[in-house]
């Protein structure tokens, strides 16, 4: 059974070895020979491995790539725009336009919260408004209602 095993794996080492490489093996000994076919066995596992990780990170820098604006979307665009679109190229045109998407969303941010002070500004306006309105109809003074504060409420 050993030996079976030992002559597969000299089969697998014949078709990675040169010449030179099996003359010298011929001095090497079971457990050598398990050993180096073991090591070999595990640098090919590696090798697979790091092949599938690559094409893997390649493939997510192309589909990054895809994301990216188009000519349609002329303000985005010249931030990412390159005619050559290699990886590096995609990475670095990604990063710009993540930057510039958060400087859009910070800005619309503080609108909203301008927008929302100014809404509370003019509710308090309002209720101060309707406050004197009633004030000065408890006095028996009536007061005209401009056509603009009728329209809001």
């Amino acid at each position: 059974r050993c030996t079976m095993k030992l002559k597969v794996w000299t089969a697998s080492l014949e078709n990675h070895l040169c010449d030179k490489d099996l003359d010298a093996m011929e001095d090497i000994s079971d457990e050598g020979l398990e050993a180096i076919v073991k090591d070999k066995e595990k640098k090919e596992t590696h090798n697979i491995i790091e092949r599938r990780r690559r094409y893997n990170i390649n493939n997510q820098i192309l589909e990054l790539g895809k994301l990216l604006p188009q000519h349609h979307h002329e303000e985005y665009y010249k931030v990412v725009k390159n005619e050559r679109k290699s990886k590096g190229n995609i990475l670095e045109a990604s990063a710009n336009y993540i930057r510039l998407l958060r400087a859009e969303y910070q800005k619309k941010i503080a609108l909203e919260e301008k927008y929302r002070k100014k809404e509370e500004i003019n509710r308090n306006i309002t209720l101060k408004l309707q406050e004197y309105e009633d004030m000065f109809a408890a006095f028996g003074l009536s007061v005209e209602q401009s056509d603009n504060l009728a329209d809001e409420e």
